[in-house]
């Protein structure tokens, strides 16, 4: 059996079953919330390297920032439940397989740790007037720090007695951790060579104890749990079939669905009223508008304000869209006598209704700064065509 061919396969699989909800990941606002992302963080990046200097702690806040991406460092393998049955008589084979595994963890796990540390590294460099050289050896520990994670993992998962499984990944923890911290702390690119020899002894280690060549169960547990978080997120922007719909009362809010006329006309927005206060959909927008008027309130110019203003309304419209995706194809709205052919338009309207009053709310932090009516007007201008296009974006995909 070529065991290295199937992973392959498995990997081709799982990301063909994701990728039918990237489109629907973009268009329910991941992309706005980048753009948001960039543009309040650039600036305040900015404001913090004109004002940084020797006293500020570049090398703690960086350690804070790195040490929680490198720790925790799941072993991608694709195993399923069936493998137990169909798999286990070629475990002796299963050595290509396992590397795979380890390679693809390796290559995924290493960018976000690079990306960091070189979005820290201005800082760092103008804290501790650090030498150039020293951007490149930090970036090589990373390097080594996340080989060693990945294969501390795999070692831990194949340990048969849970005492021992977790005293090694408390020495991984602190291997980690001392391994990040000697350059960073050091200032100097002889910290690589205490990082080299505690790495190496580190693998040595996990050659010691004895263990199962794989542990089938625990291995697919992790498995389901990392499918889980990759589910999960791919949820709050588009209903996932591999997940169970969650469905939460939330009493306080409940009553506003009596504002609505209990007639024929009105039934598709009484149901979707109740279902964006049930779903997740209400806690997506409520966190976006936070965000926004904290931006509102904190951030000194007033372009940035505005700014905030109509990307958190954008955010919020193409996530009040994603309801328009609920009960397309449920089957009791055609044994019930809803109107024909409104569904859409009631959404809509529902949708352009509840973003219209976040508006109002949101521009109350934002009036206190405006100079004039025109500024105000144009904000206001600004916000009445961001509703209109986001819903009508938003349900249309």
């Amino acid at each position: 059996m070529n065991t290295g061919q199937l992973w392959r396969k498995r990997c081709l699989s799982f990301w063909s079953s994701v990728a039918p909800y990237i489109r629907y990941v973009i268009s329910g606002g991941l992309g706005a919330v980048l753009i948001l992302f960039l543009t309040v963080g650039g600036y305040f990046y900015m404001k913090l390297l004109a004002a940084v200097d020797e006293r500020f702690p570049a090398a703690s806040v960086t350690f804070i920032l790195l040490y929680p991406l490198l720790v925790r460092i799941p072993l991608r393998t694709f195993l399923e439940e069936a493998d137990i049955l169909f798999l286990m008589p070629a475990e002796t084979q299963f050595s290509p397989y396992m590397k795979r595994a380890i390679l693809y963890s390796f290559t995924v796990r290493i960018v976000l740790p690079l990306l960091v540390w070189t979005v820290c590294w201005p800082v760092y460099k103008l804290a501790k007037d650090a030498p150039s050289s020293l951007f490149f050896v930090i970036a090589i520990v990373l390097l080594l720090i996340v080989y060693a994670n990945v294969n501390g993992n795999r070692a831990e998962n194949h340990f048969v007695s849970e005492a021992t499984r977790r005293l090694y990944a408390l020495l991984r923890w602190l291997v980690t951790l001392a391994a990040l911290a000697l350059p960073l702390f050091t200032v100097s690119w002889k910290a690589l060579v205490p990082v080299l020899f505690l790495v190496a002894a580190y693998m040595v280690a996990l050659r010691l104890p004895r263990g199962l060549s794989v542990h089938w169960e625990r291995l697919i547990a992790e498995e389901k749990r990392h499918r889980a978080h990759v589910y999960t997120f791919l949820s709050g922007f588009v209903d996932v079939p591999e997940l169970p719909r969650k469905v939460r009362r939330r009493r306080l809010l409940e009553p506003l669905a009596r504002l609505i006329p209990h007639r024929r006309q009105s039934a598709w927005t009484y149901l979707y009223l109740l279902t964006w206060i049930r779903s997740e959909t209400l806690a997506i927008v409520l966190r976006l508008m936070v965000v926004a008027a904290i931006v509102i309130v904190f951030a000194q110019e007033l372009w940035l304000k505005v700014t905030a203003y109509w990307i958190g309304l954008l955010l919020g419209g193409l996530q009040l869209a994603a309801l328009s995706r609920y009960h397309q194809h449920d089957l009791w709205t055609h044994l019930y006598p809803f109107p024909a052919g409104k569904r859409l338009s009631s959404v809509r309207m529902l949708c352009r209704n509840i973003l219209m009053g976040i508006a109002v709310l949101l521009f109350v932090p934002l009036a206190i700064w405006l100079d004039s009516w025109v500024e105000g007007a144009v904000s206001a201008a600004g916000a009445v065509i961001v509703i209109w296009l986001s819903i009508r974006i938003g349900t249309a995909t």
